[in-house]
């Protein structure tokens, strides 16, 4: 299953992410946020793939797998002269991260593309201080364990 068009559909069908206008961005890292940079004139909040993923082949119980990783990020610009305001968007941030999570939860069991969502461990962080000049939020990782056919293959080779 294609993640970025996963998560655009997430972003698209949640009620707090479309009430509170989070744009959907592609970036390539919670330092390169392209596509959050060109639209911070005329939008307030971001939900963010990661378009490069991290991965590793692993043998588990004999078979091999590759675990992808990824990184969603959920930023909210706040007024730099107003804590209050920072805590608040933070909170939107964090809300919103915890129904992502409930939803892949749900959907790892009612889709079957998704049947390899490793959610034992989903690790987040949060901003600790204003980013970008104005931007808060969190950004978490996961991973997809998918099984690999590494079987060697003597006419692949010269």
């Amino acid at each position: 299953m294609n993640m970025i068009s996963y998560f655009e559909q997430m972003a698209a069908s949640n009620k707090l992410a479309v009430e509170n206008n989070f744009k959907f961005c592609r970036i390539t890292s919670v330092a390169g946020l392209e596509e959050v940079v060109r639209n911070m004139t005329t939008c307030t909040n971001f939900f963010c793939i990661d378009t490069v993923t991290d991965a590793q082949i692993f043998e588990k119980g004999g078979a091999y797998y590759e675990r992808q990783v990824y990184m969603v990020g959920l930023f909210s610009r706040f007024n730099l002269r107003d804590m209050a305001d920072n805590m608040q968007k933070l909170d939107l941030c964090r809300e919103l991260r915890k129904q992502i999570c409930s939803k892949m939860l749900r959907d790892k069991y009612e889709i079957p593309q998704l049947t390899y969502f490793n959610t034992e461990s989903i690790m987040y962080r949060e901003l600790e201080q204003a980013f970008l000049m104005g931007l808060t939020g969190t950004y978490f990782t996961f991973n997809v364990d998918v099984p690999t056919d590494l079987c060697y293959k003597q006419d692949q080779w010269i």
